[in-house]
């Protein structure tokens, strides 16, 4: 999306941004690849974290 800050920031400064990118780009639909690599193959747990994100 072309931030030039991607690495800085808080998780919510990050999310706030990305929203932003989002609109001012009239991004209609977003695509997520690979999101089986959200689920621990040792134990079929889904990482929490990252998982909660997404649903926002």
């Amino acid at each position: 999306m072309g931030d030039a800050a991607y690495y800085r920031g808080t998780e919510k400064q990050k999310t706030a941004r990305l929203k932003t990118d989002i609109v001012d780009s009239e991004v209609e639909l977003i695509i997520i690849d690979e999101l089986q690599h959200l689920v621990d193959t040792d134990t079929q747990r889904v990482i929490r974290k990252a998982a909660d994100w997404l649903k926002q």
